[in-house]
């Protein structure tokens, strides 16, 4: 993150940028950080889970198949909490840049 914001402030510098504009940069790009490294734990998941699922199918041969439509609400549920979260960062995001590009211009 502090990189970030380095880069930012040596950005207003070379471009002579006002620091509204600054502090507008510096939030977007801390919240496209903020998604990217959702996506990838959200992406590890699944891959866990999946590696969790090869595992469970090896272990449970002798047992009926009564239990395998439990998980799967659970992970949809996961999922629809998921793109919640996305949307109030998106929302955020954008009310942000409204605010500060009212008080610029």
């Amino acid at each position: 993150m502090m990189v970030v914001v380095v880069v930012v402030m040596m950005m207003m510098m070379m471009m002579k940028m006002t620091m509204t504009m600054t502090i507008t940069m510096t939030i977007m790009m801390m919240m496209m950080m903020m998604m990217m490294m959702m996506m990838v734990a959200e992406e590890e998941e699944e891959q866990d889970d999946d590696d969790d699922d090869d595992d469970d199918d090896d272990d449970d041969d002798d047992d009926d198949d009564d239990d395998d439509d439990d998980g799967d609400y659970d992970d949809d549920d996961d999922d629809n909490d998921d793109d919640v979260m996305m949307m109030m960062i998106i929302r955020y995001q954008g009310s942000v840049v409204r605010a500060l590009l009212r008080v610029t211009f």
